[in-house]
């Protein structure tokens, strides 16, 4: 079983490439009682075919019925509600007077539906903005809190891993507790080490694990100890302690941006940073939880722009294996990752390839990145400037 709306998304991008026509709705809002909450998606094919649920089957098969009447060829996206009067309420099965608004939106090239999938199985977690004016859709990397929302012009939904549940043990019982899990939409791991014990698994769910289809879903272990069988659970030969390690470098936090909230970024060097240097020609600065390095590449931007990043040290820190390594390298960075990069600053501090934007040398030259749990380990003194809100949203009042 894979989550809905990853099934409704990778149907949709099946029926595009064979060349149907695809209009793709989305709950936006509903008011009283409604059977699907905001975000919830379906796609429709222009001879009627759906994927996905908008209410449990009454409006979709309203829906079908005006694709059937060529109401639905769509050239821009538009809303339609249902159960705005008692009698529509009824009709289409939504109880206590609920009320559900729909976006339709025709899906092609410009719905970017392709990038959003592969950036889903990838494991990242992306915000999906649609102008309703024009039907431009633009990617950008989640941020911690994002939600569905819609303000009549864009609607921004959100995209990404499911929650996951990690089984150690795999008797009887946790059979049935992976049962229900799945169709709560976790991604379930189950961890024995006991070779004997998979055997049962893989018979009770009619398919033998593939160590192919492991590497790309479920948990981050080697493909040689783990399978992903037909129903979507991932059977891991770990130890308990190991996958549990591999599951904190996977699911570490590491939402972040260039230039995240811009406003303090522009207080920052047009106030902070030139007093700092009133009277030194360099900085030193710690980027704490650093991640993937868009806040140490944001500093040394800065600096250079106020002719002061030759000579100044960055040193970026996090716990995060993964995320590090990326930092140390500067990219590559996607184009929806480069959000808050101006056109000009790509050409001058980034190199485009293939795979994305990765920046310059001479940006990273005056960078030093080192692991570090901030909770436990001993860190450096005498910077002239700490930048750690990527971190410290994150804390509770006793840390």
């Amino acid at each position: 079983m894979n989550s809905m709306d990853v099934e409704v998304l990778r149907t949709a991008v099946a029926w595009l490439a064979r060349g149907h026509r695809v209009v793709m709705g989305t709950v936006v809002r509903t008011w009283g009682s409604a059977p699907r909450p905001p975000g919830s998606l379906m796609v429709i094919r222009d001879d009627g075919q759906v994927a996905g649920s908008l209410s449990g089957g009454c409006i979709e098969d309203d829906l079908i019925a005006r694709v059937a009447r060529g109401e639905l060829a769509l050239d821009r996206p538009r809303t339609t509600s249902y159960g705005v009067s008692a009698d529509e309420a009824q009709r289409f099965g939504l109880p206590c007077g609920g009320t559900v608004e729909i976006v339709l939106e025709p899906l092609g090239p410009q719905s970017a539906m392709a990038e959003l999938l592969q950036s889903i199985e990838r494991h990242q977690v992306v915000a999906r903005r649609l102008d309703m004016a024009s039907g431009a859709v633009t990617l950008l990397q989640a941020r911690e809190g994002d939600q569905v929302t819609f303000d009549g012009s864009v609607l921004q939904t959100v995209h990404g891993p499911r929650l996951r549940l990690l089984v150690v043990g795999a008797g009887q019982l946790s059979r049935y507790v992976a049962a229900m899990a799945l169709m709560l939409d976790y991604r379930v791991t189950v961890c024995d080490p006991r070779e004997e014990y998979h055997e049962a698994w893989q018979g009770a769910w009619g398919e033998a694990p593939s160590p192919a289809a492991a590497a790309g879903v479920g948990c981050a272990v080697p493909a040689d100890v783990a399978g992903v069988d037909a129903a979507g659970i991932t059977l891991s030969r770990e130890m308990p302690d190991d996958l549990l390690q591999a599951l904190r470098d996977m699911l570490t936090i590491n939402v972040t941006e260039f230039f995240r909230d811009g406003a303090q970024w522009e207080l920052l060097e047009k106030q902070v940073m030139p007093h700092l240097l009133a009277n030194k020609s360099s900085l030193k600065i710690w980027s704490a939880g650093c991640s993937r390095g868009q806040e140490p590449i944001s500093l040394a931007i800065t600096l250079d722009r106020l002719g002061a990043l030759r000579g100044s040290r960055i040193l970026g820190t996090d716990f995060d294996h993964a995320s590090l390594a990326k930092a140390r390298a500067g990219g590559p960075y996607a184009s929806f990752e480069m959000g808050g990069i101006t056109p000009d600053d790509r050409g001058r501090y980034f190199n485009e390839g293939p795979q994305g934007f990765t920046a310059k040398p001479n940006v990273l030259a005056s960078s030093r990145f080192a692991e570090l749990n901030l909770l436990r380990d001993r860190f450096d003194t005498g910077f002239d400037l700490i930048a750690c809100r990527n971190v410290m949203i994150y804390f509770e009042g006793q840390v």
